[in-house]
């Protein structure tokens, strides 16, 4: 047994379905993806290279620290090796083999007298100036530096960076001492930390400029689907009907998008038909089947540590298909 159903459409229903059916009404985000990727690679590319050569920097100032530590701990171990100035160049050298193959580092010994009881002496005069009980206190300051080249040139920075670490330490067989390091910690902390927080806090900012431009985008498309149904033929709509360009422009001021400032947001709606391809002939041409552009424009302000306030315009432009 065979049954047929039978739906009625109200008179216009067949001509709107019809139209939709025949001609796509939804335009202006085909390569939206493409695009987006195109922007965020190069931001994202760069705060990568950035964060690597901040670490190659960080890595070979550690060596250079390194040297220093291992030419004063070589001639700490007596009194001999304290004065041996190229067996100290030669322990700083073998501690820093990647910056030696890079740069020419200068390794400085210098051999430091004090005396015990906090009287100001000199090595030449310690003899007759640091008396008994006080004895004499022997260190060896070895200062390394070198100039490292910086792989990624940017506009405004420097092209070679100087890496300088002084340490020391007192020649005595019993004790090895190092000297040099109070609050190296901290300090180096407070580097890092700066550097760290200013790359997250980059990266928010970049965040918030892609969501601004994603509600640009939404906002474009929102207000081409309020015109759609807006054309001269429209009915049922207590107010803009027809819509104009300016009730296009406060329906999407008045969409409260969150962190949208509506009065940075720019909107121009345009007919794009004219002329004799205009059917009806009208002005603007806002007949339905012919088509609506809405472009959307917005500000939006980087605010990142350490670097100028960036102003970024951004549009999107959404068109469709008038269906009334």
């Amino acid at each position: 047994m065979k049954m047929a159903t039978k739906v009625l459409l109200p008179a216009g229903m067949h001509r709107r379905m019809g139209r939709f059916s025949l001609r796509p009404h939804l335009g202006g985000s085909s390569g939206n993806a493409l695009v987006e990727l195109a922007l965020i690679m190069p931001v994202f590319s760069l705060l990568l290279v950035g964060a690597a050569e901040f670490g190659r920097l960080a890595y070979f100032a550690n060596e250079v620290m390194s040297a220093a530590h291992a030419g004063a701990a070589y001639g700490a171990q007596k009194t001999s090796t304290s004065s041996d100035t190229a067996g100290i160049q030669s322990a700083a050298a073998n501690e820093a083999p990647d910056v030696t193959a890079i740069a020419t580092m200068t390794v400085t010994p210098t051999i430091i007298c004090t005396c015990s009881n906090g009287t100001a002496i000199t090595c030449a005069n310690a003899a007759t100036t640091c008396l008994s009980p006080a004895r004499i206190i022997k260190f060896v300051q070895v200062t390394t530096s070198a100039p490292v080249s910086s792989s990624v040139k940017v506009p405004g920075l420097p092209s070679t960076y100087t890496q300088n670490c002084p340490a020391h330490s007192e020649p005595d067989p019993k004790r090895c001492r190092l000297g040099s390091e109070e609050g190296a910690t901290l300090v180096e902390t407070a580097l890092s930390m700066s550097i760290l927080l200013s790359i997250i806090f980059g990266i928010i900012q970049v965040c918030l400029a892609f969501y601004s431009y994603n509600c640009v985008a939404e906002a474009a498309r929102l207000g081409t689907r309020y015109a759609m149904v807006r054309g001269s033929g429209c009915a049922g709509f207590a107010n803009a009907c027809p819509a104009s360009a300016s009730d296009v422009q406060t329906y999407i001021r008045g969409l409260s998008l969150p962190g949208i400032n509506p009065d940075n947001v720019t909107v121009t709606t345009t007919w794009p038909t004219t002329g004799s391809a205009c059917t009806p002939s009208t002005s603007p041409c806002n007949n339905p089947g012919n088509l609506v552009k809405v472009k959307v424009k917005y500000t939006v302000s980087l605010a990142i540590p350490f670097a100028p306030t960036l102003n970024l315009n951004m549009s999107s432009t959404s068109k469709m298909v008038i269906s009334e």
